[in-house]
């Protein structure tokens, strides 16, 4: 056998080959949910993921015209003080927006199930960054806990 016959290793070659992830694939997808009283509920983490900065207090609302269901939601931040524009509010680790009658208006029944929606960033416009909540499909609320109420006949 000759010595160009063999392939020797280097103690370099025995050591594993580590897969650095970047941030964006160790994130998980931002996401958010809407509340029994009809409040768009968006996590702080989430919105600083997608670049939903506190310093922007109002935002405009709207969704895609001529749609029968409501698929997304789309959610552009407001210059100055503007006319039917929304004020996000924060409550706890959360931001929100109340938006309850046209949830309700837009088919949603979101007293009875638990509608949860992704959060991706889109720009708008002339480079105006908006977020859009595209909705997933709702899952019925639990049963209430307790005993069942009796009903009282007079």
């Amino acid at each position: 056998m000759n010595l160009d016959d063999i392939r020797f290793f280097s103690p370099q070659e025995n050591k594993a080959e580590r897969k650095t992830r970047t941030k964006e694939e160790t994130d998980a997808p931002a996401t958010g949910y809407i509340s029994a009283t009809g409040k768009v509920i968006i996590p702080q983490k989430a919105a600083e993921q997608v670049g939903l900065n506190s310093e922007h207090t109002t935002y405009m609302v709207g969704t895609q015209q001529n749609k029968r269901k409501l698929k997304s939601l789309y959610i552009i931040p407001a210059s100055g003080h503007v006319e039917g524009a929304f004020e996000m509010q924060s409550s706890g680790r959360n931001n929100f927006i109340a938006l309850g009658v046209i949830l309700e208006k837009s088919g949603l029944d979101y007293q009875n199930n638990k509608y949860t929606f992704d959060i991706n960033s889109f720009v708008y416009g002339d480079d105006i960054k908006g977020v859009e909540l595209k909705l997933n499909k709702p899952t019925p609320k639990a049963k209430r806990a307790g005993r069942k109420p009796k009903n009282v006949d007079l």
